[in-house]
């Protein structure tokens, strides 16, 4: 069986690229405001999609090792991120942490590893659950795409180390 983990890697980065135009949807015309978890989820997948459109580039054995090592890399990073989410979510409202500054203050004030920091702990403006389809908020879904991208390109790399591609 023929197994073409370019194919894979195409349509891969353009469902991550469907996400984020989905995610600016949500914000732009639902009106869902993100919050720094939700912009840090936004960026990996955006990167993400990146990542898997270059790795569908017809290049050599070794480009699409490191290539889809690299998004195996972001999707286990983008599914930390997302589980973190979901852990906020699930806190009773006396676990929560308290508010952060908005992004927009913590760039103009802190500096940038400050800020890295502030977003990935995340506050309790990411526990709100503003939209929901099938029961799932938007972090559980995000998690879960996380986790069939790291599948896909586990996939893809078991494939290129067999020499199938």
């Amino acid at each position: 069986m023929f197994y073409n983990t370019r194919k894979i890697n195409l349509i891969a980065g353009l469902a991550c690229l469907a996400l984020f135009g989905f995610s600016l949807f949500l914000q732009f015309y639902a009106k869902l405001p993100p919050c720094p978890l939700c912009i840090m989820q936004r960026l990996i997948v955006l990167s993400l999609g990146i990542i898997y459109l270059m790795a569908a580039i017809p290049k050599q054995r070794l480009w699409q090792i490191v290539m889809n090592t690299l998004c195996l890399v972001t999707t286990l990073l983008g599914a930390s991120v997302s589980a973190r989410h979901v852990y906020l979510q699930s806190l009773s409202p006396e676990q929560l942490p308290g508010c952060g500054p908005g992004l927009n203050f913590m760039l103009k004030y802190f500096n940038w590893l400050d800020t890295l920091k502030a977003m990935l702990t995340g506050s309790g403006e990411c526990a709100q659950v503003h939209w929901t389809f099938l029961s799932f908020s938007i972090p559980q879904w995000t998690f879960l795409w996380f986790a069939v991208f790291s599948l896909i390109s586990l996939w893809n790399l078991l494939a290129i180390k067999s020499k199938s591609i």
